[in-house]
């Protein structure tokens, strides 16, 4: 459930911010393979991951914190 909302989160945002997979990629550090897996929610990412994706967006990590812990919106 959780690797579904984080997912979710990090699609909708990229999208919001008109990015692709390979232009956070870059801005990131992440791979675009492991971007595309989080955002169909096959895998968890790490903390450290996390933290990368939130500053490429200029967001804290509690933005996806805190849509994993509140549930479907």
């Amino acid at each position: 459930m959780v690797k579904k909302l984080i997912g979710r989160k990090l699609k909708a945002t990229r999208l919001k911010n008109d990015m692709t997979i390979q232009e956070l990629a870059e801005r990131s550090k992440v791979s675009s393979n492991m971007i595309s897996r989080i955002e169909r929610g096959l895998t968890i990412p790490s903390v450290e991951i996390l933290m990368k994706l939130a500053n490429a967006f200029g967001m804290s990590i509690n933005f996806f914190v805190e849509a994993a812990e509140k549930g479907p919106q």
